[in-house]
């Protein structure tokens, strides 16, 4: 069974094991500098990253600020290292959707034909991408949120948990959706929105706390 080393030791990274079990690997440790805890599913937890060339990483980071982040910082670090797509087995994930690197799509999460998913982003429990719709690069849909046909949600933005956006709509990267709006209107880029329709609640400054 191949090995990978899993960023983050917090609640996520518990959710992200689970794929990542599902999906055939096996956890060689965490790594997380400020984890106080030993270790997690009997995998240990520790502070660096054990390089050795053409390891394979998967990035459980919630936050996808900090995940663009600590995504620039290995590449930048360390000259040869995998960022495998991490498929619950108990997903529904179209042969017709495309993929980047690094992504994770967990149980029960359906992605449909015509897809598009760049890299880095995070396909949560039991939400819906149907055709045709675009998630661009360290993008989110918390659990349980819904994408009609067509939709484009841009870098770094979250979808938070319930949310559903009807067909042909973009929202435009940093943008957080609050949970259980629904969006029927496009959105620019730095904004929190949120309500039944969804509107713009304020600006969103860079790094902002959201989860």
């Amino acid at each position: 069974m191949k090995k990978i080393i899993v960023i983050g030791a917090g609640g996520h990274a518990i959710s992200v094991a689970e794929s990542v079990f599902s999906s055939g690997f096996e956890i060689e440790c965490f790594v997380d500098i400020n984890s106080k805890q030993k270790s997690i599913f009997n995998c240990p937890i520790v502070k660096e990253v054990p390089y050795r060339k053409n390891i394979d990483i998967v990035i459980a980071i919630a936050d996808n600020f900090k995940r663009n982040s600590i995504v620039n910082d290995l590449k930048k670090k360390y000259s040869k290292i995998n960022f495998p797509n991490i498929f619950h087995k108990f997903a529904s994930i179209s042969n017709y959707a495309g993929f980047g690197e690094g992504n994770i799509v967990m149980q029960n999460a359906v992605v449909g034909s015509k897809s598009k998913i760049g890299s880095f982003c995070i396909v949560n429990s039991s939400s819906n991408v149907d055709h045709n719709n675009t998630l661009d690069d360290f993008s989110s849909l918390a659990p349980g949120a819904v994408l009609g046909g067509n939709v484009k949600i841009g870098k770094r933005t979250a979808v938070c948990i319930g949310a559903t956006i009807k067909n042909n709509i973009q929202i435009s990267s940093d943008v957080v959706i609050g949970a259980n709006s629904y969006v029927n209107k496009n959105f620019k880029s730095n904004l929190v929105v949120y309500g039944t329709p969804a509107k713009e609640i304020r600006n969103r400054n860079k790094y902002d706390k959201y989860l």
